[in-house]
């Protein structure tokens, strides 16, 4: 096929393909279609690292290592070359509460979120001043987000009690997906019913805030307060933390679910030892969503990581998902 009919996404499956018959030639010529038509940046870097893994031309690494996106391959080129880190907010208020607005009402943030279409970068940016509390600082890094065009990555660290004592990985790997999910803003509903910060779908909150955790008069909009939040993520992921051992396959279990995570990595075809694992595996998993979700999980849980003090290496952690005695219970 010739590239220059084809573009974006669609070239790039394609390469992925191409990759598959074993023509890495015409793979890599559409990965460079795809990443000249991709608007995204994280895809861009994602097709330019799949031009390296085809030549093993470090110049395509150094690009990847002076993208200014925090994404796995901007984080791999940066702990194979080295160079500047990535550039990241951390806001961290002293103020705990924000005064005459409710933080756990989602119609409130649904019509707050809507007045962020009208603004400027000016008004935006005093707006979300507003917002500079311990507990409404998912809607501050909206409002600056909408201020900065989207360009600046906020890393939100929101303190509760549920987060004390707890180890550094589970901290930030909570953080890691309270970030994809919402932002860290606490009464957001998406699409499909998932209800809160860290977006549990009610007939699961029902399972673990009656029957596991034995709330008293437990309610789904409880699931719209911060600490609740947090302490349903950390009893969710000692269930999952039994069977997963990787925070790659713990966010698609997070988001897919355990089942589809099983079925995925126990493929005979799937993060075993090869010649582009286990990025292409990475690639294949079915599930866009679910695809792109780990991506981006697995990207926030190494910079938090570093933020809480504990540096791990993206390149290791790739390293280990064709080590099933590192990862996973399933296939041991």
């Amino acid at each position: 096929i010739d590239p220059a009919v084809t573009e974006k996404s669609d070239a790039f499956t394609l390469g992925l393909n191409a990759i598959l018959l074993g023509q890495d030639d015409i793979a890599f010529s559409l990965f460079a279609r795809a990443k000249s038509t991709f608007e995204r940046a994280w895809q861009r870097d994602n097709a330019t690292f799949w031009q390296y893994q085809i030549s093993k031309n470090e110049s395509f690494l150094k690009e990847l290592s002076l993208s200014k996106d925090a994404n796995i391959y901007s984080l791999y080129a940066r702990d194979i070359i080295g160079g500047e880190p990535l550039e990241v907010v951390v806001p961290r208020p002293s103020k705990q509460n924000i005064e005459n607005f409710d933080v756990s009402d989602p119609f409130l943030w649904n019509k707050t979120a809507a007045l962020a279409k009208d603004m400027n970068a000016t008004q935006a940016s005093e707006f979300a001043m507003r917002f500079y509390t311990n507990e409404s600082i998912g809607a501050y890094a909206y409002f600056m987000q909408k201020a900065h065009g989207w360009e600046k990555q906020y890393f939100l660290m929101p303190s509760s009690p549920e987060l004390e004592g707890i180890s550094t990985e589970r901290k930030s790997m909570i953080y890691a997906l309270a970030r994809q999910e919402s932002l860290f803003i606490p009464s957001v509903v998406s699409t499909s019913y998932a209800l809160g910060m860290m977006q549990f779908m009610p007939f699961l909150a029902n399972a673990i805030g009656k029957k596991e955790l034995k709330i008293p008069n437990f309610d789904q909009d409880d699931l719209f307060k911060t600490d609740v939040a947090f302490k349903f993520a950390n009893h969710h992921l000692n269930y999952l933390d039994k069977f997963l051992y990787h925070p790659l396959f713990t966010a698609y279990a997070y988001n897919g679910g355990i089942g589809f995570t099983k079925k995925v990595i126990t493929r005979d075809d799937m993060f075993k030892e090869g010649k582009f694992e286990p990025f292409l595996s990475i690639e294949l998993v079915p599930v866009a969503e679910t695809r792109n979700y780990g991506k981006k999980v697995l990207a926030n849980y190494v910079i938090y990581m570093a933020l809480n003090g504990s540096s791990i290496k993206i390149s290791q952690l790739f390293e280990n998902l064709t080590k099933p005695a590192l990862t996973d219970k399933f296939r041991n």
